[in-house]
């Protein structure tokens, strides 16, 4: 949500953007994914998140599969250093606690050498 702004408050468009910022997008995606094309944020309510005046906690719900809702509520958390990076997200590097019991249960053991062989397949310099 750092990039979304009030503009009685003013424009963050000068930041630079971020691997926090492409992760909180990733989270919305996937959980547009799983909520089969509705988003959990449209702009107004995007913006009472950002102000800790909304929560998209009742859209999540709908989300049958308990470890995919806890990736996706910690891949949008409002505080950007709290999300991982996108490596230990992807079970490639270890994290701790549940969200990394959520993350293994998500991506099978066998995922890190499928992920590393497409990378090689798409970017030979890797």
């Amino acid at each position: 949500p750092e990039r979304f702004y009030d503009s009685n408050v003013g424009s963050p468009l000068d930041s630079k953007l971020t691997e926090e910022m492409d992760i909180f997008a990733v989270g919305c995606c996937i959980a547009e994914i799983f909520l089969e094309g509705s988003v959990i944020f449209d702009y107004s309510q995007m913006l009472r998140y950002r102000m800790g005046d909304y929560s998209p906690e009742d859209t999540l719900k709908k989300i049958g599969n308990p470890h995919v809702r806890a990736i996706i509520r910690h891949m949008i958390q409002l505080d950007p250093k709290k999300r991982l990076k996108a490596e230990q997200y992807l079970g490639i590097a270890e994290c701790e606690g549940e969200i990394g019991d959520s993350i293994k249960a998500i991506f099978p053991p066998y995922f890190e050498d499928m992920y590393h062989l497409l990378k090689k397949l798409l970017d030979p310099s890797f």
